[in-house]
């Protein structure tokens, strides 16, 4: 499903189209509505890549979340620019995801995406969502408020005062 919008269409027009075609995980129509000059940044992870480094990263996306979805649920535009709000949700059944080892757990999260188009293409999108979500969705945490995270944070406090100690 390669779902590209004309040029002369705007920016909530062309973010709705790219959001489609992350949802149906459709590369030809991602890489059609790329510029030349792509830079994705993910705050979560402080990557910032071009296109190559795009696809390869929604590749790892989709090799570890075969049944990733995303989908908007709502956009701003103006000028060059429009403001996504979405909501994914995957179940890790494949490949390693960010080194970590299929889980077979579920993430659900929220996130925006603050794209930035040129000539009718996505020139710059810094994607902003709750990193710790995933790493609680993919079990690398425990679940906010579980006895093993008060134990961790009564750790981390621990661990924290004596620095403070040792500082002093």
């Amino acid at each position: 499903m390669t779902e590209t919008a004309p040029r002369t269409v705007g920016p909530e027009a062309l973010a709705r189209a790219a959001m489609a075609n992350v949802d149906a995980h459709d590369f030809a129509g991602l890489r059609a509505a790329w510029h030349p000059d792509l830079e994705l940044y993910f705050v979560a992870t402080g990557k910032r890549v071009g296109q190559d480094g795009a696809a390869a990263e929604f590749r790892e996306i989709f090799d570890a979340f075969p049944d990733f979805r995303i989908a908007p649920t709502r956009v701003l535009a103006d000028g060059d620019t429009a403001i996504v709000e979405w909501e994914a949700h995957g179940t890790h059944t494949g490949a390693a995801y960010q080194g970590i080892a299929r889980t077979g757990r579920r993430i659900e999260l929220r996130g925006v995406d603050l794209m930035e188009f040129s000539d009718g293409l996505l020139r710059r999108n810094t994607v902003y969502y709750d990193g710790l979500s995933v790493a609680r969705g993919l079990g690398l945490l425990p679940p906010d408020g579980a006895a093993q995270d008060r134990a961790l944070k009564a750790l981390f406090n621990v661990l924290t005062r004596l620095r403070g100690l040792v500082r002093r």
